[in-house]
């Protein structure tokens, strides 16, 4: 069996991946219900009053686009600690594709990061989704997913610093290959050929007089 050292871009392989279910978890329980994205939409982005007084003006004059066929994924950010100003953790909305909805800057993307899936986009509305008067607690599961993560993460790279090599990491917990490509585990894998002079197609001969040189050597040294 080879030795694989451990490179930082090996150290990011295993971190992705290791994320990645986290990632997917988060992604499930951020989702709001249909009945707090109706009442969240209205009352921090634009209440029906508003849309009435917005439809009077030509979309070309607004930042804000309107769609009869809505598909846009809408977010709203978490902040976190008021009092500091520290945003973390989103929710996504659930509204029907076949009303009308106003979408802004709200509709960008989170980054695709999985090891910071909660990180949220800097153009998002962030409000303190606490005190929203939802139907139930969104966030707490949330920070305890990432917690989770950051622990699973913690642990294994507490492993990787006491490493030089995959192959030691495997020794002390092998699931740890579940975590990296399919061409690691091939070089973990790869026969080692023990060199010898017959493989290196070295000369009987020319070693014997080699020696007999190192033993004349030793003996008037």
């Amino acid at each position: 069996m080879a030795n694989v050292n451990i490179t930082q871009p090996l150290r990011h392989m295993i971190k992705r991946n290791i994320c990645k279910p986290f990632d997917e978890k988060y992604r499930l329980a951020c989702t709001l219900s249909l009945e707090d994205s109706l009442m969240l939409y209205e009352k921090i982005f634009i209440s029906a009053e508003q849309a009435a007084l917005l439809d009077q003006i030509p979309s070309s004059w607004t930042a804000i686009s309107k769609s009869d066929y809505f598909k846009q994924k809408i977010y709203v950010g978490h902040q976190y600690d008021v009092a500091n100003k520290i945003n973390k953790h989103w929710l996504q909305f659930t509204l029907p594709t076949t009303e009308r909805y106003y979408s802004y800057a709200w509709t960008y993307a989170n980054s695709s990061d999985v090891s910071s899936t909660e990180t949220i986009h800097h153009n998002w509305m962030i409000v303190d989704l606490r005190e929203q008067g939802l139907s139930k607690d969104y966030i707490t599961p949330l920070e305890q997913l990432v917690a989770d993560r950051d622990q699973t993460v913690a642990t294994i790279d507490k492993m990787l610093d006491g490493c030089s090599t995959l192959n030691q990491v495997a020794k002390i917990w092998p699931a740890i290959t579940k975590y990296v490509d399919a061409d690691v585990i091939e070089r973990m894998n790869k026969k080692v050929l023990r060199k010898t002079a017959v493989n290196l197609e070295l000369d009987p001969e020319a070693m014997q007089k080699l020696s007999v040189h190192h033993i004349r050597q030793q003996m008037t040294a």
